[in-house]
């Protein structure tokens, strides 16, 4: 066995969560529900399930789970401070998703409850809108707008399991 061949131990996760993380009325939920818009045109058939207006706001959020040629997706749009929110994620990961598309705020419990899912073996991205004045930036995290957004989460979601979304 040559030196290319040894087993480093190291092995990629199999299990991701795309987070559009940002402060309140910041466009986290319109973002998500974009892709939520664009999955179900691009992949009618797909959707397992959907809950619509989970939110005590306007009823506007929802939680959808898709299973496009066997991977698995939870898509939550809510990222209010709620218990739903960590309830929905926990739905996600008995769900087994492979990739969980939600959002939370800049700090404090919903951050929490994503950062919760590494110990589901999910590897995290935090994307971020500009100019927040977030002086604290996550691991992973990248600051661009809602199109780059939708841009962002096409090209993530078809490196890791071949599914474009535009």
């Amino acid at each position: 066995m040559d030196e290319s061949q040894k087993d480093t131990g190291y092995t990629m996760p199999k299990k991701y969560v795309i987070c559009n993380r940002n402060g309140q009325n910041r466009g986290k939920s319109d973002s998500l529900l974009m892709v939520y818009h664009l999955l179900v045109h691009k992949y009618p058939q797909c959707v397992t399930r959907l809950d619509e207006g989970i939110t005590y706001q306007e009823g506007k959020d929802l939680y959808a789970e898709f299973i496009i040629d066997s991977t698995k997706i939870a898509l939550l749009t809510l990222g209010d401070n709620v218990k739903q929110h960590e309830d929905y994620l926990k739905e996600a990961v008995k769900f087994d998703a492979d990739l969980i598309l939600c959002a939370s705020w800049r700090k404090g419990k919903t951050v929490d409850h994503v950062i919760d899912l590494r110990g589901y073996d999910y590897r995290i991205y935090w994307l971020l809108n500009p100019n927040t004045g977030d002086e604290n930036p996550l691991p992973m995290e990248k600051s661009i707008s809602i199109e780059a957004f939708l841009h962002e989460i096409n090209s993530m979601v078809t490196n890791l399991f071949n599914i474009p979304i535009l």
